[in-house]
């Protein structure tokens, strides 16, 4: 709106200057013409004699000089106005151009694929808002396959301990810079954009092997769905141990599974989109330890045996 009202304003000006212009030529043209009414006729005879009456030499010079100097006073005014217009039209492009700069940088940054839109970024530390609610600070992943994805969990160490209750996985644990959680209900913010989102999984095993899982058409329900887990097709090298879409997540102490009277978040000590305590496929908030009974694991890859180093899910907007 500001650039236009500048735009508008640079037309009016430039309109005034352009009549002023036009008239200070036509009294140029004007004064031109009253010097050749004035100028005496001058007899041939005396032309060749070299002989000009005092008078008409009087009245001459003069008007010569008025004229002279009204035309360049004429000449300074038309340069004048040119610039001027010039000016005014470069003012009101470079507006124009800062107004578009501003709009192409956002200032308030939804998740991390609008940094996808800088220049320079990098991963790290940054805070968002979604839909135009509540800020909150994630960490931004933006070197894995293409960047942009704002990452929800991140186990590396066992330095944090993943076995905790319904609160506070609901708001979330641990540190941007280490191990952490982001939080369901931060998840469900970022999911209910009405935009498309992209679930990705990587891990790696304790051998130093790698895999990666992706989901499309991700999204967390709200609350009072227990935060529901949903998601379309798979693909990626680790196979699929969701399996399930549309599950509620369970904590030892909030039981969301349909497995009779057994906690499954209790039975693998961690928490989960549990659909079964003996067949689930998948437990990447269980207990961090190389060797044992219960641990991390993504059963379609290295077996509900073997247990994982690392884990990192994370969501990416695609559209």
């Amino acid at each position: 709106m500001q650039s236009q009202q500048m735009q508008n304003m640079a037309d009016n000006v430039v309109s005034v200057l352009e009549n002023q212009q036009s008239i200070l030529q036509n009294m140029s043209h004007s004064l031109r013409q009253g010097l050749n009414q004035q100028a005496p006729q001058v007899n041939p005879e005396e032309q060749s004699a070299g002989c000009h009456s005092d008078t008409a030499a009087a009245n001459e010079q003069p008007i010569q000089v008025k004229t002279a100097t009204v035309t360049v006073e004429a000449a300074s005014v038309v340069t004048e106005a040119a610039g001027a217009k010039m000016t005014t039209t470069e003012a009101a492009k470079k507006t124009t151009t800062e107004a578009a700069a501003t709009a192409i940088t956002p200032s308030i940054i939804q998740d991390c694929s609008d940094l996808l839109s800088q220049e320079d970024y990098s991963s790290g530390i940054y805070t968002i808002t979604p839909n135009q609610g509540s800020s909150f600070d994630v960490y931004c992943e933006m070197e894995v396959d293409g960047g942009g994805w704002t990452v929800f969990q991140k186990r590396y160490d066992g330095s944090m301990d993943f076995y905790r209750g319904w609160t506070e996985y609901v708001e979330g644990f641990g540190s941007l810079v280490g191990e952490f959680w982001l939080g369901l209900e931060k998840m469900y913010q970022l999911s209910q954009s009405g935009a498309t989102w992209v679930l990705r999984i990587n891990l790696e095993a304790f051998d130093g092997d790698q895999a990666y899982a992706e989901y499309q058409s991700f999204s967390i329900g709200d609350v009072v769905s227990n935060y529901k887990l949903y998601f379309g097709s798979y693909n990626g090298t680790a196979g699929n141990s969701l399996q399930i879409s549309g599950w509620p997540f369970t904590t030892y102490d909030m039981n969301n599974n349909n497995y009779g009277n057994d906690n499954c978040a209790q039975d693998r000590q961690g928490a989960w989109w549990y659909w079964s305590c003996r067949y689930g496929n998948s437990n990447l908030n269980g207990r961090y330890q190389e060797h044992g009974l219960i641990g991390m694991f993504w059963g379609t890859w290295k077996s509900s045996w073997q247990f994982l180093k690392a884990s990192t899910m994370m969501l990416k907007r695609i559209q």
